[in-house]
């Protein structure tokens, strides 16, 4: 009888603390929270938008809203893995709307040299190849972005540069993230889809691409610019399905914003 006590006793301790060192090996760490900031709709170009009309029979909204639900999805799934993510733009509450409203009225737009981006290593790369024209640099020179419902800032891009954003309020984006318990904040500052025209015959054959470039930044939850830079995926110019341009190009350029993310 005291064999038998002494056996089970031992299996119980046995199996609690196998228990124990079960449950250390799945702990994991704290996962930062990000809020994602989709891009305001008005800073939204896309030179594929009357071949995606025709083939989907969607208005210009209805494929610009398409898009951006998408790169949101995108974001929030891709980040999901490493990070807390909270969007502003899937939560469709009204306090949400009302405060990413808000967030797009008390930013400023400029142009910044991407941080990762290095014209000797990568002379010859699709942003380089996106560069504007003197033609177009002109005509876009004065174009501006919105700002409070007026518009103010320069949103056209050239190759090494993207569209970065600034606060009016210095300290607006700290109270954001208290609001939203957020560490980090993920901009998304434009949308774009262009042609890539660098190449006469491709273009006369159609055998060029499209490029989406995607513009960013990150900040902490003080405030602080952290990173910027833009993402770049290309995809057939005969491709004109938003559905599969979503999802085979899309998940390409959202890798690259990950990155930037878990590094801060």
């Amino acid at each position: 009888m005291i064999r038998t006590v002494a056996v089970l006793v031992f299996l119980f301790y046995s199996l609690y603390g196998s228990a124990q060192d079960d449950t250390t090996r799945t702990e994991t760490p704290e996962h930062k929270t990000v809020l994602v900031i989709p891009f305001n709709p008005l800073l939204y170009h896309n030179d594929a938008a009357k071949d995606i009309a025709q083939q989907s029979g969607k208005d210009y909204h209805q494929i610009l809203n398409f898009f951006r639900i998408r790169l949101d999805n995108n974001l929030v799934d891709s980040l999901s893995d490493t990070c807390v993510v909270v969007s502003l733009l899937s939560s469709y509450t009204h306090t949400a709307n009302e405060d990413l409203i808000s967030f797009h009225n008390t930013i400023t737009y400029f142009l910044s040299e991407a941080m990762d981006y290095n014209s000797e290593q990568d002379p010859p790369s699709i942003a380089s190849r996106l560069s504007l024209t003197k033609k177009e640099e002109n005509r876009h020179k004065d174009k501006p972005a919105v700002n409070k419902g007026e518009l103010r800032a320069p949103v056209t891009a050239t190759g090494d540069k993207f569209l970065n954003i600034k606060f009016l309020e210095k300290d607006f984006l700290s109270a954001f993230c208290r609001k939203y318990n957020a560490d980090l904040v993920l901009s998304i500052n434009e949308f774009d889809i262009k042609g890539d025209y660098s190449s006469p015959h491709k273009v006369s054959m159609n055998t060029y691409n499209m490029v989406i470039k995607l513009h960013y930044s990150i900040f902490d939850n003080t405030g602080k610019y952290l990173f910027g830079s833009f993402a770049i995926a290309e995809y057939p110019a005969t491709e004109t399905d938003m559905l599969k341009i979503c999802t085979q190009s899309l998940p390409v350029a959202v890798s690259k914003i990950k990155q930037s993310v878990i590094m801060q």
